[in-house]
């Protein structure tokens, strides 16, 4: 696949999944039960237990919505794909994004996407939808015109990325890792 063609596909992933992560994120019920009388402390309703037993704060999906969008702007995800049916090595990948912000609903922009030497012109709405606390980027069948139909699912969970995608009749697995990207030092 070529570096144009994994781009594309790339982009079309952003626009297809962020609709997936902005629907609504679980909430917590704020209703007792009639006749229950639970004691709650304030500083407790808000956590839960994590693997390790201890606890760890849940978010509401504003929360969760924020930290998604601080965390993917201003990024470069690197890592690797595959081309399903090929016995060649992970090939690499890098995409770098200035902006990720909430539209409506599940759409979110995607703005300043490079892949490699190219950047995309143009600010990608994508669906972003939520499993729990973590966003999909989702993507079915999506023409790009000149570039072809896509197709994929990334998740995105705490500096890490993984997912699937699919250009025209070829696919494969994606994954890596999300990193800040440098500001630019001003000159001295």
């Amino acid at each position: 696949m070529t570096a144009l063609g994994r781009w594309s596909l790339f982009c079309i992933a952003l626009l297809v999944l962020t609709p997936v992560w902005a629907e609504d994120a679980p909430k917590e019920k704020a209703e007792k039960k009639a006749g229950e009388k639970k004691e709650v402390k304030p500083d407790e309703s808000k956590k839960e237990d994590s693997k390790d037993g201890e606890k760890t704060e849940k978010m509401d999906s504003a929360e969760l919505e924020k930290l998604f969008s601080e965390s993917l702007s201003g990024v470069a995800l690197v890592g690797k794909f595959t081309v399903d049916g090929s016995d060649k090595d992970p090939n690499l990948d890098r995409y770098e994004i200035k902006t990720v912000t909430k539209l409506n609903g599940d759409v979110w922009l995607f703005s300043g996407i490079k892949y490699g030497k190219r950047e995309l012109p143009l600010p990608l709405p994508l669906r972003v939808i939520w499993s729990g606390d973590t966003p999909v980027l989702t993507m079915d069948k999506v023409t790009i015109p000149g570039l072809g139909t896509f197709s994929c699912r990334l998740l995105f969970h705490g500096d890490r990325y993984a997912g699937t995608w699919q250009h025209d009749d070829h696919g494969g697995h994606m994954w890596g890792k999300i990193e800040k990207l440098e500001k630019a030092k001003p000159a001295e």
